[in-house]
């Protein structure tokens, strides 16, 4: 069975608690995930910071090589817009384990005062005190069926019935007005496009 890449296993299990990593995976990647899980936060936490910081941040806490360094720093830049709505809940939770933690605490000592501060902190975490987003029917949202039309009236302006003869006496116009203006030769660009979209299949199948 072909070994899962590091950089989807870290999509899949970067927050997942150290205990349920090592009932399934090897003590080497158990320790690659924790290492990386450690980058992405201290990266998020300074995300103007310099690289070569980082790595000798990470080469002297880990005892890993320079080139291993830069490869996890790569690997958790990667991973930065993939992981964003998942490290959000993992702070969350932890957040609000504490706050449940302190309550606890506030409540043994019949602390009422804290204990309503906690609450009210683990109801802001938890976004409790917001209405439900309402999801969008967007299975209910239908395509207007849009084709392209050369009639102006469409679009509120006046048809020109003589156009070709408005547009001779603009040009001689504008001749008379820009009298620095010259027509030059030209000739149309050669996209070589036959180079440059090749047909990937024949017409045949294309067809079928």
């Amino acid at each position: 069975m072909a070994q899962i890449k590091t950089i989807d296993l870290a999509r899949q299990e970067m927050f997942t608690p150290r205990e349920e990593l090592e009932k399934r995976f090897s003590p080497e990647r158990v320790e690659h995930l924790i290492r990386l899980r450690d980058m992405y936060n201290f990266f998020l936490n300074d995300p103007a910071g310099r690289d070569r910081n980082f790595v000798d941040k990470f080469r002297a806490k880990y005892n890993i090589s320079q080139s291993m360094a830069y490869a996890d720093l790569a690997l958790v830049k990667q991973l930065l817009p993939a992981l964003a709505p998942a490290s959000r809940e993992f702070h969350r939770k932890q957040v609000s384990e504490m706050l449940l933690e302190t309550y606890n605490m506030a409540k043994a000592r019949k602390d009422v005062k804290a204990m309503a501060l906690a609450a009210k902190e683990l109801g802001k975490v938890n976004r409790v005190d917001l209405d439900d987003e309402k999801e969008l029917p967007y299975e209910l949202i239908v395509v207007q069926p849009f084709s392209p039309s050369l009639d102006p009236t469409l679009i509120g302006l006046k048809r020109i019935d003589n156009l070709e003869e408005v547009k001779a006496r603009l040009r001689k116009q504008l001749a008379a007005d820009n009298p620095d203006i010259e027509d030059i030769d030209y000739e149309l660009a050669d996209l070589e496009e036959e180079s440059l979209f090749p047909d990937t299949e024949d017409e045949t199948s294309i067809s079928e």
